[in-house]
């Protein structure tokens, strides 16, 4: 130092001594500890935009992990305290049922399907359970489950709406969305029109469901429902009061009457032309009123004449075996209607050649 004052240089052979490594570590240390610190201070505006900042991962992990298991701790303290509160005091436990939008099926019947005893926890009731036990009965189309506090279970049912029956070995009722839901026993009267000759073996309640056999089937169940959505809509169901709907597979559907058994053959009719045909059934019905005559049989089928229908028709006052025509079998399986016994007027609407008349 007193050489450098003096200006001179220390000697060539004199070698400075280098520091430590412990001691050139702290120096860095001490070197970067500013530049740390202000890292660790700024804020977002303060930070060059220009600048890519590192991000500061590890600590807001740590944090995040560290707020996660407080507040699970809270939460399992705070479930452990409110269950013994509720099993020293006997609250918040089911005491009341409450059934909402059943009307054919019974109260009883639905809480005893939810499966949950008087007294037992309301908040261990698991609604999706108890919502798929109510679904299995047989006049349930869907359910929901609600709880109420402190102590009320809430059961909102929505029914299937029959909208007829159909013959399938036993008598099932039927939805309009062709779903057999319940089968009719013994004693029980709907008024309801019945779908006979349908196959609806893949549909039947406990069959094995065949995929491509139910598709079929429910798309025919289906037209068969439209057909009678569409009479019921037209002028036919003043003086055709609808009792039955028959097909099959050769002649096609026969609408039967439920007032005389009285039977009009459509044949295979398609949507486009029911509404031609049900116009000409309420003209013919209009025509055979205004004559004094009671209808017997109708055949709409000629698909090469739509304009013709062969009627036979009897006197208002004669008397009626019921349940109207008898069907003979034919070959193949097929039936047919047969001519009622007794006397009767058949006539041609329009008047045909006899020889082209089917029944002649």
């Amino acid at each position: 130092m007193i050489g450098n004052l003096l200006g001179r240089r220390p000697p060539a052979n004199r070698r400075r001594r280098r520091p430590s490594s412990a001691v050139s570590v702290r120096a860095a240390w001490f070197t970067r500890l500013p530049a740390v610190l202000r890292r660790a201070t700024e804020t977002d505006e303060d930070a060059d935009p220009d600048l890519v900042q590192p991000p500061r991962v590890m600590a807001s992990r740590v944090g995040s992990w560290v707020a996660a298991l407080v507040c699970l701790a809270m939460v399992t303290a705070v479930a452990l305290s409110f269950d013994q509160y509720t099993t020293r005091t006997q609250r918040f436990v089911v005491s009341e049922f409450e059934v909402n939008g059943n009307l054919r099926i019974d109260r009883q019947a639905v809480v005893a399907a939810t499966g949950v005893e008087p007294g037992a926890p309301l908040l261990a009731v698991s609604p999706a359970q108890v919502r798929a036990r109510v679904e299995t009965l047989a006049w349930i189309k869907r359910a929901d489950v609600q709880q109420i506090l402190p102590s009320r279970l809430v059961v909102q049912v929505q029914e299937y709406v029959p909208v007829a029956m159909v013959a399938a070995g036993e008598i099932l009722l039927v939805d309009e969305d062709g779903v057999l839901f319940d089968e009719v026993s013994a004693g029980q009267r709907h008024d309801l029109p019945l779908l006979t000759g349908l196959p609806v073996d893949a549909l039947r309640l406990g069959a094995k469901e065949d995929l491509v056999a139910a598709r079929l089937q429910r798309d025919r169940l289906r037209g068969a429902l439209a057909l009678l959505r569409q009479v019921r809509r037209s002028p036919v169901a003043e003086r055709f009061v609808l009792g039955e709907v028959h097909w099959d597979p050769v002649q096609g559907i026969t609408l039967i009457s439920q007032r005389d058994g009285a039977e009009v053959r459509l044949g295979h009719m398609t949507r486009e032309a029911l509404p031609r045909q049900l116009d000409q059934l309420s003209r013919l019905l209009a025509d055979v009123d205004r004559r004094g005559e009671r209808l017997r049989y109708a055949l709409m089928d000629d698909e090469r004449r739509p304009e013709r229908a062969t009627v036979h028709v009897v006197d208002a006052g004669a008397e009626l075996a019921l349940p109207g025509l008898i069907r003979r079998p034919r070959a193949g399986g097929a039936a047919r209607p047969a001519p009622p016994q007794g006397n009767g007027n058949k006539t041609n609407h329009p008047p045909t050649d006899p020889s082209t008349d089917p029944e002649a």
